[in-house]
């Protein structure tokens, strides 16, 4: 919301300006506004009815669950310093930046082991995980069972 301040007020001025080349100042300055304002859009969530600023973050992060992601990385995707990452994930989520991706990695562990066909291994590359091993002590800690234990676990009974 910040952004659309600055942009509104700069264009509230501009528009008051004689200066010859006001025009196109003003044009970009409304480009400015327009790009402000769909990317404050893009981060409310209509289920909830509120803004969650960290939505889009989460999503690029579930999508690519197996990039390496510092909290330097995810803060700049967020559009926000280390620190104010850090307050906004505990605001809205009520865990750190890397539980939070911890969490995502292991939904997408678990939709992999479920799809089948995939090696523990190979899971545990797409998923960000050195190995199997690091996987497996993580999917055993998260969901209580092991990996192959919730692979062939009927649907119904491996949902916590």
């Amino acid at each position: 919301m910040a952004d659309l301040r600055v942009a509104m007020a700069g264009l509230v001025r501009e528009a008051a300006s004689e200066w010859p080349q006001g025009q196109r100042l003003r044009s970009a300055l409304a480009e400015c506004l327009l790009v402000a304002l769909e990317r404050d859009l893009a981060e409310i969530d209509p289920a909830q009815g509120d803004a969650t600023p960290l939505r889009g973050l989460w999503r690029w992060v579930g999508d690519h669950p197996g990039e390496r992601w510092s909290l330097a990385d995810l803060a700049w995707r967020a559009r926000r310093s280390r620190t104010q990452l850090h307050r906004d994930c505990r605001r809205w989520y009520d865990c750190s930046p890397a539980a939070m991706v911890a969490r995502l990695r292991l939904e997408r562990a678990s939709a992999l082991l479920r799809d089948g066909g995939l090696t523990l291994d190979e899971i545990a590359d797409r998923v960000g995980y050195g190995s199997g091993f690091a996987l497996s002590r993580a999917f055993s800690r998260h969901h209580g069972l092991s990996p192959q234990r919730y692979r062939n676990t009927p649907l119904r009974a491996a949902t916590p």
